[in-house]
C-alpha cells in the first residue's frame, strides 16, 4: 500500500459538516453518536433537494427511519438513536416530525456560518494541488458568490462556507449535488429505477449510497447495475463484491453460464439459477415500475388519507405475516395493495 498521490485526490469521498457543529464536537458539546447522525442528515439534504422533498415554505426535509440510522452507524440499540435525536433536538439542530408507520421527517435548522474551509485526510493531511506552499493541513479562506454551485468532485464551497472532512472509508458517501453535470446526464426516472432495483435486491443502505455515488461520478447506467445484480446471487456476491464489480467494471458474461452439458452439479445449479433470474428480470422490472407509479400517486394524497391507508396496510400485513416482519411488509408490500384497491374503489365510485 503506497502513499496518497496527486492523482488519487479526486477519488476521495467527502462528507460535509457546518463549522459550528464541528466546533461543538471538538468542544465536547455534542456526543459522538449525535454528531454522526447530524453528518448523515446533512449529507442527505442534497438527495432530498434533488427528489424535491421540499415543503410549502421552501424548506428541504429528509426522511430517515430508526432502522436506517442503526444500520449506517452500526448501532444495535434503538434507544441509542432515540437519545441522540433527543440531544440534537435539545440543542436546536434538528426538528423531527414523526410519521405513522413511515420514516420520520427531519428538518435541519439553518446554522451555517461563513468561515474557512479545512481540508484533511483520515490517514494524512495533504497540500492543495493548486498551491506551492507545503504544510500538513491547508486552511483556505473562500468567499464565493451565492450563484456559484457546489461541485461534488471538487472541494469548492458555496456562499455558506463549510468544513469539508475527507475520508477514505467506503461507508461514507460523498455528497450528491443536483446541479452538477453528472445529474444532467442522468434522467430522473432512471435514477429512481436504479434506487428501486438496489432496494429490491436487498442492498444495505450504506452500500446503496456508495453505489449511487458511482452512478453520479462514473455514470454507471441502469442496465449495467441490473446485469451485476443478476449475476450476484449466482456468484454468492455480497454487498461489497457488488460494489467492487460496479466500481472496477468487472467483466460479466451472463451467457457463458447458459451451457447445454454442465460438467459438474454446481455448473448445472448455476445454469438454472442464472436462467431463472433472467426469466424473472422483466417481471421484476415491471413490479418496480408498478410500485414507483403507485408511490407517486400516494404522495399526492392529503396527509389524513395517507395515514388512513398506512393504518389499513398494517392491519392487513399483521394478519398475513409473522409479528417480526409484518411492519416491514406493510411498508413494502401491503401498502401498494391498499393503494390499488383504493384507486379501484374511487374509479368505480
Amino acid at each position: 500500500m503506497g502513499y496518497i498521490k496527486r492523482d488519487d485526490l479526486d477519488n476521495f469521498m467527502h462528507l460535509q459538516v457546518p463549522r459550528k457543529v464541528w466546533n461543538m464536537y471538538l468542544n465536547k458539546e455534542i456526543s459522538p453518536v449525535a454528531f454522526k447522525i447530524y453528518i448523515e442528515f446533512f449529507d442527505r439534504l442534497k438527495i432530498s433537494a434533488y427528489n424535491n422533498w421540499i415543503d410549502n415554505n421552501g424548506s428541504v426535509y429528509i426522511k430517515y427511519s430508526y432502522e436506517e440510522m442503526m444500520d449506517i452507524l452500526k448501532v444495535k440499540s434503538k434507544g441509542t438513536i432515540s437519545d441522540a435525536l433527543s440531544e440534537l433536538k435539545k440543542i436546536d439542530l434538528i426538528l423531527q416530525e414523526k410519521g405513522f408507520n413511515t420514516s420520520s421527517k427531519f428538518y435541519l435548522n439553518n446554522i451555517l456560518q461563513k468561515g474557512e474551509i479545512i481540508q484533511s485526510s483520515e490517514k494524512s493531511n495533504y497540500q492543495d494541488t493548486q498551491s506551492s506552499e507545503k504544510s500538513n493541513t491547508e486552511v483556505r479562506k473562500i468567499g464565493l458568490q451565492s450563484s456559484e454551485k457546489l461541485d461534488a468532485n471538487n472541494n469548492n464551497a458555496n456562499n455558506n462556507n463549510l468544513d469539508i472532512i475527507t475520508t477514505t472509508k467506503t461507508d461514507n458517501i460523498n455528497k450528491i449535488d443536483p446541479s452538477s453535470s453528472s445529474l444532467e446526464i442522468l434522467e430522473k426516472d432512471k435514477i429512481k429505477q436504479i434506487k428501486s432495483a438496489l432496494q429490491m435486491h436487498g442492498i444495505s443502505v450504506a452500500t446503496c449510497k456508495n453505489i449511487m455515488d458511482l452512478v453520479y461520478s462514473k455514470h454507471i447506467d441502469l442496465e449495467r447495475i441490473k446485469a451485476v445484480l443478476t449475476v450476484a446471487p449466482l456468484k454468492n456476491w455480497e454487498d461489497g463484491a457488488i460494489y467492487k464489480a460496479l466500481k472496477e467494471n468487472w467483466n460479466i458474461e451472463i451467457k457463458s453460464y447458459n451451457i447445454k452439458k454442465p460438467k459438474t452439479i454446481s455448473e448445472e445449479k448455476a445454469r438454472k439459477v442464472i436462467n431463472k433470474t433472467l426469466e424473472d428480470k422483466e417481471k421484476r422490472d415491471r413490479e418496480i415500475e408498478r410500485k414507483e407509479k403507485l408511490r407517486e400517486i400516494f404522495e399526492t394524497f392529503p396527509e389524513h388519507k395517507k395515514k388512513y391507508l398506512e393504518e389499513k396496510a398494517e392491519i392487513i400485513a399483521k394478519e398475513k405475516y409473522p409479528d417480526n416482519i409484518y411492519k416491514v411488509m406493510a411498508r413494502t408490500e401491503s401498502i401498494y395493495e391498499i393503494i390499488e384497491e383504493y384507486l379501484k374503489e374511487k374509479e368505480v365510485g
